[in-house]
Formats: C-alpha cells, structure tokens, sequence
C-alpha cells in the first residue's frame, strides 16, 4: 500500500482542513469559544432589550397624557354646551381614564386631570366658560359622568 509521506501537499492540505473545520482542537477550547459567542450574543440582546423598553415606556406615557386630554376635553366641551342651554339641561357623556392618574380637579373654570409619570406629574386641564364643581374618580377605564347645569353654574359627577 501506497501512502503520501508526511509534508506532502496532500497532507498540508488535510492540515488545513481540520483546521477550519476545528478538528483535532482541544474540547475546552470549543467550550470556552461557545461560552464567548453566548456572551457576546447576549450582550447584544441586552442593548437592545433597554432601549426597546426606553421607547416602549415614553410610548406609554404619550398614550396616557393623550387618553387625559381626550376626556378632559369630552368633559369640557359637554359642560360648555349644559352652560349655554342653561338650567335644567344635562349631558352624560363616557370618558376614558388613563392609568395612573393622580388627582380628578375640577373647580374654578377648569377641569384638570394629574397623570402620574414615574414620580412626576403632569397636568392635562381645559377650561371652561363657566364655574365648574365635583368630583371624579381616578379609576383608569371608562366613567359614566353626568354633567348638569345649575343656577350657580356646572356640576359634574360620576354616576353608576
């Protein structure tokens, strides 16, 4: 039997192609290469991961102020048509709430919602023609609200 002797191009060649392929190398060595690419992957996914939840809690926080100043206005707008119709007019009308609401003000000639936002809050108010009074719930979801002209101006109230 014929076989090429060691240092032949055959054998370089043989050589190099356990090489790529990463026969002969010792385990250890595979297992700490695998161990490094899991990290490296890893800490890719992290970067990703915050700024995903970055962006996903801004996008929160933008929804909630606009969930606030889509039923203020519905508040607003209701309690300024009872006011020009004068007393005994009413209105109910369905806000959304957003989550974290903080404090329903109603007073004065405004209605103000106070958004929670990770300790800071915002204040989303309209206000109206008229002096307003009561009380809301700071339940996030829809609310049933009554709003009923008086002779001393707006009231508004939650009703069931």
């Amino acid at each position: 039997s014929e076989s090429a002797p060691t240092g032949e191009p055959q054998s370089r060649f043989t050589d190099e192609i356990h090489e790529i392929l990463g026969i002969g190398k010792k385990k250890g060595q595979i297992g700490i290469e695998y161990i490094l690419l899991f990290g490296v992957v890893l800490a890719i996914l992290a970067v990703l991961w915050v700024s995903v939840s970055g962006t996903l809690s801004d996008t929160r926080l933008d929804l909630n102020i606009q969930y606030a100043k889509n039923a203020v206005n519905e508040i607003v707008d209701a309690a300024d048509i009872v006011y020009v119709q004068g007393s005994p007019a009413q209105l109910i009308v369905f806000p959304v709430f957003p989550e974290n609401v903080n404090n329903v003000v109603i007073g004065g000639n405004a209605v103000t919602i106070i958004i929670d936002s990770g300790g800071i809050l915002r204040n989303v108010s309209e206000t109206t023609i008229a002096p307003v009074s009561g009380s809301l719930s700071t339940a996030p979801g829809r609310h049933k609200v009554l709003i009923n002209a008086t002779t001393a101006g707006i009231e508004i109230r939650e009703i069931q």
